[in-house]
């Protein structure tokens, strides 16, 4: 049997270095591009850092506001709450089963 070849022979070796030399480059750049958005990205999240605490410097009570003593009485009554409303929504759940089940 005869092989047929396209004029020019060994260049699978060759066009398989281009396409890894190609592809490397490609990498290469793809990663320069990331770092020089990361830059970016890192100089506004240090500017809006600095942004936040100079203002927790400055407002240092706004965060939490004059009725600190009524928000942690709300927080630790958050239990009762809960089961109230846990109540409620039981009572709501079976009315509307005996408003299904008269249907």
């Amino acid at each position: 049997m005869k092989r047929s070849t396209s004029g020019s022979s060994g260049s699978g070796g060759t066009s398989t270095l281009v396409k890894g030399i190609l592809l490397g480059l490609g990498g290469f750049a793809a990663f320069g591009i990331a770092l020089w958005l990361l830059k970016y990205v890192i100089v506004i999240g240090v500017l809006g850092g600095a942004g936040y605490l100079g203002y927790r410097m400055v407002a240092k009570n706004k965060a939490l506001g004059s009725d600190e003593s009524k928000s942690h009485q709300q927080l630790t009554s958050g239990d009762d709450d809960f089961e109230k409303k846990m109540r409620e929504l039981e009572a709501i759940e079976r009315r509307l089963d005996r408003e299904i089940s008269g249907r």
